[in-house]
């Protein structure tokens, strides 16, 4: 694949306390051929983020929000300053991204085959979790997006929920990569702080599946609600053990409850692994 078909492409990468990982994410961006510009967009990190990401300039777009908004207005900024025909969404907390997850990438929509490509990271057996979905590894005609980009704002940590909704009937090319690692939270943050985002990210993701197209389950909309983003660990699992559907107990599962205490042993899964 080459790029004498003129069509563009931009990286927007959104950043909230990435100090340990973002050097990394945008060298590897930078160095790609098939990529045109990267758009840098720091959501109000407090560590430093910010400087190492100025000290790329030029060669990268760098948009320095001083509150934290949410991943998905950081997207929709990045998105809006973006150039290219085609964008691609990156994770700031990537560890070994190079050329190979790039052009995988973008291979099935630069080719036509596709008008959304999700890249995952594969481990231990992945295929079958609904975790891949919340991937933050994506591509995406620009000029799709636009009609969107107020939901994408507003849906804060439930961005790829809403985007996996928005294109479900479009067609979505899946790629499972293994050989590409992330930090957990629990590997950046204190355990206090990590159990504070996961929980807040989780609730919103929770929270934006249930508007997009389950609002017949009131009951677990109300236990969602009363969810308060510091909750303790008792209160998260007394509420969730409420909810009632098992799609919404897997995205708390996957994503807040198997990452409070990693080394912990024995604990009792809300729900079982379920398919897509």
């Amino acid at each position: 694949m080459d790029k004498s078909n003129k069509i563009t492409v931009s990286a927007v990468v959104p950043v909230f306390e990435e100090e340990k990982t973002i050097a990394g994410v945008i060298t590897a961006l930078l160095s790609s051929p098939l990529l045109d510009e990267v758009i840098v967009v720091n959501d109000g990190s407090s560590d430093s983020s910010p400087e190492i990401i100025k000290s790329f300039e030029p060669r990268i777009k760098f948009i320095n929000l001083r509150k934290n908004r949410g991943k998905g207005f950081a997207l929709a900024k990045g998105i809006r300053k973006a150039q290219g025909e085609i964008v691609t969404f990156w994770d700031a907390d990537n560890i070994g991204l190079g050329e190979s997850h790039v052009r995988s990438l973008l291979e099935p929509i630069l080719n036509g085959k596709a008008d959304a490509v999700i890249g995952y990271r594969v481990n231990h057996g992945d295929f079958l979790s609904p975790f891949k979905e919340l991937t933050g590894q994506r591509a995406y005609r620009r000029r799709d997006l636009i009609p969107h980009l107020n939901q994408i704002a507003h849906s804060r940590f439930g961005v790829e929920v809403y985007l996996n909704d928005v294109f479900r009937d479009r067609k979505t090319v899946r790629i499972g990569w293994k050989d590409l690692k992330s930090l957990q939270k629990y590997q950046k943050f204190d355990s206090q702080k990590a159990v504070q985002e996961y929980t807040k990210e989780g609730i919103e993701i929770a929270k934006t599946l249930t508007k997009q197209g389950m609002k017949e389950l009131k009951e677990d909309w109300k236990n969602l609600q009363k969810i308060s983003p510091t909750a303790g660990l008792g209160e998260l699992e007394r509420r969730a053990q409420a909810i009632r559907n098992p799609r919404l107990k897997q995205i708390l599962n996957d994503y807040i409850f198997r990452y409070l205490n990693p080394n912990k042993k024995g604990r009792t899964p809300l729900a079982s692994g379920l398919g897509d």
